[in-house]
């Protein structure tokens, strides 16, 4: 399952600004039946953070920050970067909870292939 990301170009006019919420509204309701109705799964976390971002829009959920410290034990065995990033979004996913990861400060992480210094 993919979703689109209706409020990227957000206008400065008012009637695209009531038309774009509007459209995302309908996105929202739409991936809101899949993922928790029909039990479809999202095609990777980009798209589960996305729809965290609907889902924070129109629901005004709880959220909190969790800060994670990782060490590499056996460099060997580090896969690449989105998938652990997978793996945790469908882990909590299953557990009623959406993800997103902080891109750090003055670095694009997306760009390395292992999570290595």
């Amino acid at each position: 399952m993919h979703i689109e990301n209706v409020l990227w170009k957000w206008s400065l006019g008012k009637e695209k600004k009531t038309s774009k919420l509007s459209e995302a509204r309908e996105v929202y309701e739409v991936a809101k039946w899949l993922i928790e109705e029909k039990k479809f799964k999202p095609e990777c976390s980009y798209v589960l953070e996305k729809y965290k971002k609907l889902v924070e829009l129109f629901e005004k959920p709880y959220t909190f920050k969790l800060k994670l410290s990782l060490t590499v034990k056996d460099e060997e065995k580090v896969p690449p970067w989105e998938k652990p990033v997978e793996e945790l979004s469908e882990f909590f996913l299953e557990r009623g909870l959406l993800m997103s990861i902080e891109p750090k400060k003055n670095k694009l992480f997306f760009f390395e292939e292992k999570p290595l210094p």
